[in-house]
Protein backbone atom coordinates (compact mmCIF):
# COMPACT_ATOMS: atom_id res chain seq x y z
CA UNK A 1 0.00 0.00 0.00
CA UNK A 2 1.46 3.83 -0.72
CA UNK A 3 1.54 6.19 2.20
CA UNK A 4 -0.88 9.09 0.96
CA UNK A 5 1.53 11.71 2.57
CA UNK A 6 4.29 10.62 0.76
CA UNK A 7 2.62 10.50 -2.86
CA UNK A 8 1.66 14.29 -2.21
CA UNK A 9 3.58 16.40 -4.24
CA UNK A 10 5.66 18.73 -2.52
CA UNK A 11 5.19 22.91 -3.38
CA UNK A 12 7.24 23.95 -5.83
CA UNK A 13 8.39 27.21 -6.77
CA UNK A 14 8.62 27.52 -10.85
CA UNK A 15 9.40 31.09 -11.63
CA UNK A 16 7.72 32.87 -15.14
CA UNK A 17 10.40 36.08 -15.31
CA UNK A 18 7.88 37.91 -17.37
CA UNK A 19 4.88 36.79 -15.93
CA UNK A 20 6.50 37.45 -12.62
CA UNK A 21 7.63 40.76 -13.62
CA UNK A 22 3.89 41.48 -14.58
CA UNK A 23 2.85 40.89 -11.28
CA UNK A 24 4.96 42.74 -9.09
CA UNK A 25 4.34 45.83 -11.07
CA UNK A 26 0.25 45.20 -10.85
CA UNK A 27 -0.10 44.15 -7.93
CA UNK A 28 1.16 47.04 -6.07
CA UNK A 29 -0.41 49.25 -8.28
CA UNK A 30 -4.21 47.74 -7.65
CA UNK A 31 -3.62 47.88 -3.76
CA UNK A 32 -2.59 51.43 -4.73
CA UNK A 33 -5.74 52.57 -6.44
CA UNK A 34 -7.61 50.65 -3.64
CA UNK A 35 -6.30 52.49 -1.06
CA UNK A 36 -7.07 55.95 -2.79
CA UNK A 37 -10.16 55.20 -3.48
CA UNK A 38 -10.44 54.83 0.29
CA UNK A 39 -9.18 57.92 0.62
CA UNK A 40 -11.57 59.23 -1.41
CA UNK A 41 -14.36 57.88 0.52
CA UNK A 42 -13.27 59.61 3.64
CA UNK A 43 -13.05 62.73 1.50
CA UNK A 44 -16.76 62.49 0.34
CA UNK A 45 -17.70 61.65 3.86
CA UNK A 46 -16.32 64.90 4.98
CA UNK A 47 -17.90 67.04 2.67
CA UNK A 48 -21.31 65.19 3.29
CA UNK A 49 -20.92 65.95 6.61
CA UNK A 50 -19.97 69.47 6.26
CA UNK A 51 -22.55 70.39 3.77
CA UNK A 52 -24.88 68.65 6.49
CA UNK A 53 -23.74 70.66 9.72
CA UNK A 54 -23.96 73.89 7.37
CA UNK A 55 -27.91 73.18 5.97
CA UNK A 56 -28.53 72.51 9.14
CA UNK A 57 -27.33 76.11 10.38
CA UNK A 58 -30.07 78.74 10.72
CA UNK A 59 -30.06 81.30 7.19
CA UNK A 60 -27.72 84.22 7.67
CA UNK A 61 -26.86 87.51 6.55
CA UNK A 62 -23.72 87.50 4.25
CA UNK A 63 -22.51 90.53 6.15
CA UNK A 64 -22.65 88.24 9.52
CA UNK A 65 -19.80 86.24 8.12
CA UNK A 66 -16.19 86.74 7.61
CA UNK A 67 -14.48 85.60 4.27
CA UNK A 68 -13.12 82.61 5.84
CA UNK A 69 -12.75 79.04 5.21
CA UNK A 70 -15.54 76.45 6.76
CA UNK A 71 -18.33 78.64 4.94
CA UNK A 72 -19.00 76.12 2.53
CA UNK A 73 -22.78 75.27 1.96
CA UNK A 74 -23.41 77.84 4.22
CA UNK A 75 -27.09 79.11 3.67
CA UNK A 76 -27.11 82.92 3.64
CA UNK A 77 -28.98 86.00 2.19
CA UNK A 78 -27.94 89.03 0.47
CA UNK A 79 -29.69 92.10 -0.59
CA UNK A 80 -27.84 94.09 -3.50
CA UNK A 81 -28.27 94.32 -7.41
CA UNK A 82 -26.93 92.23 -10.06
CA UNK A 83 -24.53 93.83 -12.85
CA UNK A 84 -26.27 93.53 -16.13
CA UNK A 85 -22.87 92.03 -17.60
CA UNK A 86 -20.53 90.54 -18.04
CA UNK A 87 -23.47 87.43 -17.82
CA UNK A 88 -21.97 83.98 -17.81
CA UNK A 89 -23.18 81.32 -19.55
CA UNK A 90 -21.79 78.04 -18.44
CA UNK A 91 -21.63 75.53 -21.23
CA UNK A 92 -21.60 71.62 -21.14
CA UNK A 93 -24.35 71.28 -17.66
CA UNK A 94 -26.90 68.76 -18.95
CA UNK A 95 -29.73 68.10 -16.75
CA UNK A 96 -32.81 65.58 -17.44
CA UNK A 97 -30.55 64.35 -20.29
CA UNK A 98 -30.68 67.58 -22.01
CA UNK A 99 -27.93 69.98 -23.23
CA UNK A 100 -27.53 73.53 -21.16
CA UNK A 101 -26.40 76.31 -19.25
CA UNK A 102 -25.66 77.34 -15.72
CA UNK A 103 -26.13 81.32 -15.47
CA UNK A 104 -23.33 83.18 -13.44
CA UNK A 105 -23.74 86.78 -12.76
CA UNK A 106 -21.77 89.49 -10.60
CA UNK A 107 -23.59 90.35 -7.84
CA UNK A 108 -22.92 93.70 -5.71
CA UNK A 109 -24.71 93.91 -1.97
CA UNK A 110 -26.35 97.10 -1.09
CA UNK A 111 -24.31 97.52 2.67
CA UNK A 112 -21.23 97.92 0.55
CA UNK A 113 -19.74 94.23 0.98
CA UNK A 114 -17.36 93.04 -1.60
CA UNK A 115 -19.18 91.86 -4.95
CA UNK A 116 -19.59 88.33 -5.20
CA UNK A 117 -20.39 85.75 -7.85
CA UNK A 118 -23.89 83.85 -8.25
CA UNK A 119 -24.28 80.95 -10.22
CA UNK A 120 -28.67 81.37 -11.28
CA UNK A 121 -29.15 78.04 -12.25
CA UNK A 122 -29.35 76.01 -15.60
CA UNK A 123 -31.18 76.73 -18.79
CA UNK A 124 -31.76 74.63 -21.52
CA UNK A 125 -29.74 75.09 -24.15
CA UNK A 126 -31.16 76.43 -27.83
CA UNK A 127 -31.74 73.37 -30.42
CA UNK A 128 -28.96 75.26 -32.29
CA UNK A 129 -25.86 75.53 -29.93
CA UNK A 130 -24.16 78.43 -31.93
CA UNK A 131 -27.46 80.56 -30.29
CA UNK A 132 -27.02 81.39 -26.76
CA UNK A 133 -30.26 81.85 -24.42
CA UNK A 134 -32.00 84.99 -23.74
CA UNK A 135 -31.80 86.12 -20.14
CA UNK A 136 -34.54 87.92 -18.61
CA UNK A 137 -32.59 91.32 -16.80
CA UNK A 138 -33.19 91.62 -13.28
CA UNK A 139 -33.41 94.96 -12.09
CA UNK A 140 -33.53 96.86 -8.85
CA UNK A 141 -32.51 95.48 -5.55
CA UNK A 142 -33.10 91.98 -4.95
CA UNK A 143 -32.70 89.90 -1.41
CA UNK A 144 -31.54 86.96 -2.66
CA UNK A 145 -30.58 83.46 -0.44
CA UNK A 146 -28.79 80.85 -1.84
CA UNK A 147 -25.82 78.29 -0.69
CA UNK A 148 -22.09 79.68 -0.25
CA UNK A 149 -19.97 77.02 -3.05
CA UNK A 150 -16.61 77.04 -3.25
CA UNK A 151 -15.43 74.52 -6.23
CA UNK A 152 -14.30 71.95 -5.46
CA UNK A 153 -10.33 70.58 -6.14
CA UNK A 154 -9.36 68.18 -8.30
CA UNK A 155 -11.02 67.60 -11.92
CA UNK A 156 -10.28 68.51 -15.49
CA UNK A 157 -10.02 72.27 -16.38
CA UNK A 158 -9.76 72.35 -19.95
CA UNK A 159 -8.68 75.45 -21.66
CA UNK A 160 -11.79 77.49 -23.34
CA UNK A 161 -9.13 80.38 -24.26
CA UNK A 162 -11.77 83.33 -23.13
CA UNK A 163 -9.37 86.26 -22.12
CA UNK A 164 -11.07 90.22 -21.55
CA UNK A 165 -12.58 91.75 -23.26
CA UNK A 166 -15.45 90.15 -22.07
CA UNK A 167 -19.04 90.04 -24.00
CA UNK A 168 -21.83 91.11 -22.54
CA UNK A 169 -22.90 87.41 -22.89
CA UNK A 170 -20.01 85.46 -22.18
CA UNK A 171 -19.55 81.60 -23.02
CA UNK A 172 -17.28 80.02 -20.82
CA UNK A 173 -16.40 76.24 -20.45
CA UNK A 174 -15.57 76.58 -16.58
CA UNK A 175 -16.17 79.48 -14.10
CA UNK A 176 -14.66 80.14 -10.25
CA UNK A 177 -14.60 83.29 -8.25
CA UNK A 178 -11.06 83.93 -8.98
CA UNK A 179 -11.15 83.11 -12.53
CA UNK A 180 -14.26 86.08 -12.64
CA UNK A 181 -12.02 87.90 -10.17
CA UNK A 182 -8.72 87.96 -12.68
CA UNK A 183 -10.98 89.14 -15.53
CA UNK A 184 -13.05 91.81 -13.93
CA UNK A 185 -9.92 92.91 -11.93
CA UNK A 186 -11.15 93.38 -8.91
CA UNK A 187 -11.43 91.67 -5.46
CA UNK A 188 -14.54 89.68 -5.03
CA UNK A 189 -16.06 87.22 -2.23
CA UNK A 190 -14.21 83.82 -2.11
CA UNK A 191 -17.28 81.85 -2.52
CA UNK A 192 -19.74 81.98 -5.32
CA UNK A 193 -23.37 81.97 -4.21
CA UNK A 194 -25.61 79.35 -5.73
CA UNK A 195 -29.47 80.34 -5.66
CA UNK A 196 -31.84 78.53 -4.02
CA UNK A 197 -34.96 77.00 -5.53
CA UNK A 198 -37.60 80.02 -4.21
CA UNK A 199 -34.83 82.74 -4.23
CA UNK A 200 -35.44 85.72 -6.67
CA UNK A 201 -33.61 85.62 -10.10
CA UNK A 202 -33.23 81.91 -9.54
CA UNK A 203 -33.31 79.18 -12.87
CA UNK A 204 -33.57 75.92 -12.32
CA UNK A 205 -31.33 75.03 -9.29
CA UNK A 206 -30.15 72.06 -6.86
CA UNK A 207 -26.76 70.37 -7.29
CA UNK A 208 -25.62 67.47 -5.79
CA UNK A 209 -23.44 67.35 -2.96
CA UNK A 210 -20.76 65.30 -4.22
CA UNK A 211 -20.64 63.63 -8.23
CA UNK A 212 -19.94 60.11 -6.28
CA UNK A 213 -20.65 59.45 -3.08
CA UNK A 214 -18.87 57.27 -0.60
CA UNK A 215 -20.45 54.18 -1.19
CA UNK A 216 -19.71 53.98 -4.46
CA UNK A 217 -15.69 54.90 -4.07
CA UNK A 218 -15.52 51.80 -1.11
CA UNK A 219 -17.21 49.44 -3.56
CA UNK A 220 -14.44 50.79 -5.97
CA UNK A 221 -11.74 49.56 -3.80
CA UNK A 222 -12.79 46.54 -2.97
CA UNK A 223 -13.17 45.60 -6.51
CA UNK A 224 -9.57 46.88 -6.86
CA UNK A 225 -8.73 44.79 -3.78
CA UNK A 226 -10.23 41.60 -5.35
CA UNK A 227 -8.65 42.34 -8.47
CA UNK A 228 -5.46 42.03 -6.77
CA UNK A 229 -6.23 39.05 -4.57
CA UNK A 230 -7.01 37.16 -8.02
CA UNK A 231 -3.82 37.93 -9.24
CA UNK A 232 -1.72 36.81 -6.39
CA UNK A 233 -3.50 33.09 -6.68
CA UNK A 234 -2.82 33.74 -10.67
CA UNK A 235 0.70 34.38 -9.98
CA UNK A 236 0.93 31.47 -7.92
CA UNK A 237 -0.56 29.14 -9.83
CA UNK A 238 1.38 30.09 -12.61
CA UNK A 239 4.98 30.01 -10.96
CA UNK A 240 4.84 27.05 -8.94
CA UNK A 241 2.90 23.49 -9.03
CA UNK A 242 0.02 24.82 -6.42
CA UNK A 243 -2.91 23.30 -8.29
CA UNK A 244 -1.62 20.04 -8.52
CA UNK A 245 -0.17 20.62 -4.91
CA UNK A 246 -3.59 21.39 -3.51
CA UNK A 247 -5.46 19.04 -5.49
CA UNK A 248 -3.35 16.43 -4.26
CA UNK A 249 -4.22 17.73 -0.40
CA UNK A 250 -7.87 18.12 -1.04
CA UNK A 251 -8.17 14.15 -2.33
CA UNK A 252 -5.84 12.82 0.95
Amino acid sequence: MIDSTQARPALRWQPNRVGLLFSLILIPFLLWLGNWQLQRAEEKRSIVALHADNQAAPRVELNTLSDSTGLQYRRVIVAGQFRASPAFVIDNKVRHGRPGYEIAQVFVPSDGSPALLVNRGWLAAPLDRRQLPELQPVVGTVRIHGVLYRRLSGGLQLDDRVAPPLAALQRVGWLDVARVADWLDEPLFSYQLRLERDSPAALETGWPVVAIYPQKHTGYAVQWFIMAAVLVVLTLIANSNFAAWFKARRQN
